[in-house]
């Protein structure tokens, strides 16, 4: 409830770093982002390959730093 209405600009996902982790955060996380927002995952070089199917995501890997947004 404390997130109900809130719509953020940038989220930074500076937790755990497993993908079960990082995807369970991102579930959670990621209908809060403004549509111009930006989503940033650091140190784990493997989960955008599963964040990449996920439609309606824009999903930009560089190397340990992941990048989604809105389409």
């Amino acid at each position: 409830n404390y997130l109900k209405n809130t719509k953020m600009d940038i989220i930074v996902d500076d937790g755990c770093h497993s993908n079960e982790c990082i995807m369970a955060t991102f579930d959670n996380m990621f209908p809060y982002l403004n549509k111009k927002g930006v989503y940033i995952i650091e140190d784990n070089k493997l989960v955008h390959k599963k964040l990449k199917k996920i439609k309606n995501i824009k999903v930009n890997n560089y190397g340990g730093l992941t990048v989604v947004k809105h389409l």
